[in-house]
């Protein structure tokens, strides 16, 4: 929890295992300019960041070209059902952090959550092509 404060992280509940997207993309941004770790350490993590086992949240709706690296999760129990990807993404000379949370309360609706990160990604990037 110091860390995490130290570093502005005030969003994170290390007794929940819970962040915030903002606090999600502050240690994204810190991580990728070699403010938490050393840099092959801070490589080393980034490459484990690529081709993960959930490739299908941020990674289908970005352009072509388009480098990520990402951290997916989920958190499922009523009321919530809460699934995100949070990422750091090169493409055309820009480096972009972004963390997008999804909830489905009440009950799991997984393709909803999906199509919903898929359609903030497209917009994100929809004249940037």
């Amino acid at each position: 929890m110091l860390l995490a404060n130290y570093l502005g992280m005030s969003g994170y509940n290390c007794n929940g295992n819970l962040i915030t997207p903002r606090s999600d993309e502050i240690m994204l941004k810190k991580l990728n300019n070699y403010q938490i770790l050393s840099k092959p350490d801070t490589d080393y993590l980034l490459s484990l960041m690529q081709n993960t086992n959930e490739e299908g949240l941020i990674p289908p709706a970005l352009p072509k070209g388009a480098v990520i690296h990402h951290k997916y999760g989920w958190y499922d129990s009523n009321p919530d059902h809460v699934l995100n990807d949070t990422a750091i993404i090169n493409y055309q000379g820009k480096t972009y952090y972004l963390s997008i949370y999804t909830n489905s309360p009440n009950h799991p609706d997984y393709n909803n959550q999906v199509n919903a990160i898929h359609n903030i990604v497209k917009a994100l990037f929809k004249n940037n092509k």
